[in-house]
């Protein structure tokens, strides 16, 4: 699914997005300006991730836990 079908279920739901080309992040969705970066066990990575313009139009993004 793209960005936006998958970070509208997330915040509906109170999970996080991830995309299937990065699979040791994903990203949790606040209500503030910044979202939280966080590898996949939940930890909080050490450096950011900036997605490139095709990650973020790609139809890879799923929803997680």
């Amino acid at each position: 699914m793209n960005i936006k079908e998958a970070a509208e279920i997330a915040m509906k739901e109170s999970k996080c997005i991830c995309m299937k080309d990065v699979p040791a992040v994903k990203i949790r969705l606040e209500k503030t300006d910044m979202c939280t970066l966080m590898l996949r066990d939940g930890s909080y990575p050490k450096t950011g991730w900036q997605p490139t313009g095709e990650q973020l139009v790609s139809e890879d993004w799923d929803v997680t836990e």
